[in-house]
Protein backbone atom coordinates (compact mmCIF):
# COMPACT_ATOMS: atom_id res chain seq x y z
CA UNK A 1 0.00 0.00 0.00
CA UNK A 2 2.40 2.32 0.80
CA UNK A 3 4.70 1.67 -2.68
CA UNK A 4 1.65 2.05 -4.65
CA UNK A 5 1.09 5.79 -2.38
CA UNK A 6 4.83 6.89 -3.63
CA UNK A 7 4.61 5.82 -6.65
CA UNK A 8 1.34 8.14 -7.53
CA UNK A 9 3.11 10.59 -5.55
CA UNK A 10 6.20 10.37 -7.54
CA UNK A 11 3.79 10.35 -11.04
CA UNK A 12 1.90 13.71 -9.51
CA UNK A 13 5.67 15.48 -9.30
CA UNK A 14 6.70 14.13 -12.05
CA UNK A 15 3.78 15.26 -14.63
CA UNK A 16 2.35 17.54 -12.98
CA UNK A 17 5.27 20.28 -11.88
CA UNK A 18 5.41 22.17 -14.58
CA UNK A 19 1.48 23.14 -14.30
CA UNK A 20 2.73 24.35 -10.60
CA UNK A 21 4.24 27.68 -11.33
CA UNK A 22 3.96 28.74 -15.22
CA UNK A 23 6.77 28.77 -16.72
CA UNK A 24 7.97 31.84 -18.94
CA UNK A 25 10.24 29.81 -21.55
CA UNK A 26 9.84 32.55 -23.97
CA UNK A 27 10.90 35.26 -21.75
CA UNK A 28 14.13 37.19 -22.77
CA UNK A 29 16.06 38.00 -19.30
CA UNK A 30 16.77 41.38 -19.88
CA UNK A 31 17.14 44.93 -17.47
CA UNK A 32 13.65 46.41 -18.81
CA UNK A 33 15.04 49.66 -18.01
CA UNK A 34 16.46 50.26 -21.67
CA UNK A 35 13.20 49.45 -22.71
CA UNK A 36 11.69 53.16 -23.33
CA UNK A 37 8.42 54.26 -25.32
CA UNK A 38 9.61 55.05 -28.99
CA UNK A 39 13.04 52.93 -28.62
CA UNK A 40 13.88 50.78 -31.43
CA UNK A 41 14.30 47.26 -30.48
CA UNK A 42 17.54 47.04 -32.70
CA UNK A 43 18.98 49.15 -30.26
CA UNK A 44 18.91 47.18 -27.39
CA UNK A 45 21.37 44.26 -28.31
CA UNK A 46 18.87 41.37 -27.14
CA UNK A 47 19.58 37.91 -27.88
CA UNK A 48 16.30 36.56 -29.49
CA UNK A 49 16.83 35.24 -32.87
CA UNK A 50 13.01 36.10 -33.94
CA UNK A 51 11.08 39.47 -32.76
CA UNK A 52 8.29 39.13 -34.76
CA UNK A 53 6.13 36.34 -34.12
CA UNK A 54 3.01 36.84 -35.96
CA UNK A 55 0.76 34.41 -33.29
CA UNK A 56 1.58 36.40 -30.63
CA UNK A 57 0.14 40.00 -30.08
CA UNK A 58 -1.69 42.46 -27.99
CA UNK A 59 -4.72 44.47 -28.35
CA UNK A 60 -3.48 47.98 -26.71
CA UNK A 61 -5.88 50.14 -28.25
CA UNK A 62 -9.06 49.94 -30.31
CA UNK A 63 -7.54 50.01 -33.33
CA UNK A 64 -4.38 48.20 -33.24
CA UNK A 65 -2.88 44.89 -32.48
CA UNK A 66 0.63 44.80 -31.81
CA UNK A 67 3.69 41.70 -31.83
CA UNK A 68 4.96 42.01 -28.65
CA UNK A 69 8.32 39.86 -26.52
CA UNK A 70 7.70 38.82 -23.11
CA UNK A 71 11.16 40.12 -21.35
CA UNK A 72 11.95 39.31 -17.71
CA UNK A 73 13.59 41.81 -15.04
CA UNK A 74 14.45 40.39 -10.98
CA UNK A 75 11.40 37.61 -11.27
CA UNK A 76 9.10 40.38 -12.67
CA UNK A 77 7.45 39.70 -16.15
CA UNK A 78 6.97 42.51 -18.74
CA UNK A 79 5.20 42.42 -22.16
CA UNK A 80 7.06 44.85 -24.62
CA UNK A 81 4.68 45.93 -27.62
CA UNK A 82 6.25 47.00 -30.37
CA UNK A 83 5.08 48.43 -34.13
CA UNK A 84 6.15 47.44 -37.90
CA UNK A 85 9.18 49.72 -37.65
CA UNK A 86 10.00 47.35 -33.87
CA UNK A 87 9.60 50.72 -32.19
CA UNK A 88 8.67 49.96 -28.54
CA UNK A 89 4.55 50.91 -28.19
CA UNK A 90 3.58 49.57 -24.82
CA UNK A 91 5.44 47.72 -21.68
CA UNK A 92 3.21 46.40 -19.41
CA UNK A 93 3.83 44.61 -16.21
CA UNK A 94 2.43 40.57 -16.94
CA UNK A 95 3.26 39.25 -13.77
CA UNK A 96 5.40 40.03 -10.66
CA UNK A 97 4.46 37.02 -8.12
CA UNK A 98 7.74 38.54 -5.78
CA UNK A 99 6.07 41.76 -5.55
CA UNK A 100 8.91 43.50 -6.80
CA UNK A 101 7.91 46.02 -9.27
CA UNK A 102 6.19 49.34 -7.75
CA UNK A 103 5.83 52.65 -9.73
CA UNK A 104 7.91 55.71 -8.71
CA UNK A 105 4.98 56.56 -6.66
CA UNK A 106 4.77 53.14 -4.62
CA UNK A 107 1.94 51.55 -6.42
CA UNK A 108 1.90 47.14 -7.07
CA UNK A 109 0.22 45.09 -8.58
CA UNK A 110 -2.76 44.05 -7.08
CA UNK A 111 -2.82 46.67 -4.50
CA UNK A 112 -6.07 47.72 -3.27
CA UNK A 113 -8.09 50.51 -4.87
CA UNK A 114 -8.56 52.47 -1.35
CA UNK A 115 -4.57 52.25 -0.74
CA UNK A 116 -3.90 53.31 -4.39
CA UNK A 117 -6.85 56.53 -3.46
CA UNK A 118 -3.98 57.63 -0.64
CA UNK A 119 -1.47 58.14 -3.44
CA UNK A 120 -3.19 59.75 -6.97
CA UNK A 121 -5.68 61.27 -4.26
CA UNK A 122 -9.03 62.48 -5.70
CA UNK A 123 -8.61 62.06 -9.31
CA UNK A 124 -11.26 60.86 -11.12
CA UNK A 125 -10.65 57.67 -13.32
CA UNK A 126 -11.46 57.27 -16.98
CA UNK A 127 -13.15 54.12 -18.02
CA UNK A 128 -12.46 52.09 -21.27
CA UNK A 129 -13.76 49.00 -22.40
CA UNK A 130 -10.33 47.13 -23.17
CA UNK A 131 -8.48 47.80 -19.98
CA UNK A 132 -11.42 48.91 -17.56
CA UNK A 133 -10.78 52.20 -14.84
CA UNK A 134 -7.88 53.31 -15.70
CA UNK A 135 -5.72 56.73 -14.80
CA UNK A 136 -2.23 58.23 -15.63
CA UNK A 137 0.49 58.48 -12.93
CA UNK A 138 2.97 61.39 -12.92
CA UNK A 139 5.44 58.72 -13.43
CA UNK A 140 3.54 58.18 -17.35
CA UNK A 141 2.82 54.80 -15.90
CA UNK A 142 -0.85 53.81 -15.66
CA UNK A 143 -2.76 51.65 -13.84
CA UNK A 144 -6.45 49.63 -14.35
CA UNK A 145 -9.00 48.41 -12.35
CA UNK A 146 -11.77 45.51 -13.87
CA UNK A 147 -14.17 45.46 -12.06
CA UNK A 148 -17.32 43.20 -13.06
CA UNK A 149 -17.46 40.69 -16.32
CA UNK A 150 -16.80 43.83 -18.67
CA UNK A 151 -14.33 45.70 -16.87
CA UNK A 152 -16.46 48.72 -16.62
CA UNK A 153 -19.81 47.31 -14.69
CA UNK A 154 -18.98 49.88 -11.87
CA UNK A 155 -16.23 52.47 -10.60
CA UNK A 156 -13.46 50.64 -8.10
CA UNK A 157 -14.64 50.47 -4.84
CA UNK A 158 -12.69 49.18 -1.89
CA UNK A 159 -11.66 45.68 -2.51
CA UNK A 160 -11.12 46.26 -6.18
CA UNK A 161 -7.66 45.75 -7.02
CA UNK A 162 -5.15 46.84 -10.16
CA UNK A 163 -5.25 44.85 -12.61
CA UNK A 164 -2.77 46.23 -14.66
CA UNK A 165 0.32 48.28 -14.84
CA UNK A 166 1.55 49.61 -18.09
CA UNK A 167 3.14 52.20 -20.18
CA UNK A 168 2.26 53.45 -23.65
Amino acid sequence: MKKSIALFLLFLVIFLSPTVAEVHEDAIVHNIEEFQIGRKLEELNIDAPNFYEPHKSIVIDSTFSFPYIRVSTNGVIYDVCYDWNYRIRYIAVEEDPTQSFSTPEGIRLNMDYEDCKKIFGRKKLMKNKLIGYYIQLPSDWYISFWTGKSGIDYYPKKGDIIYCIFKK
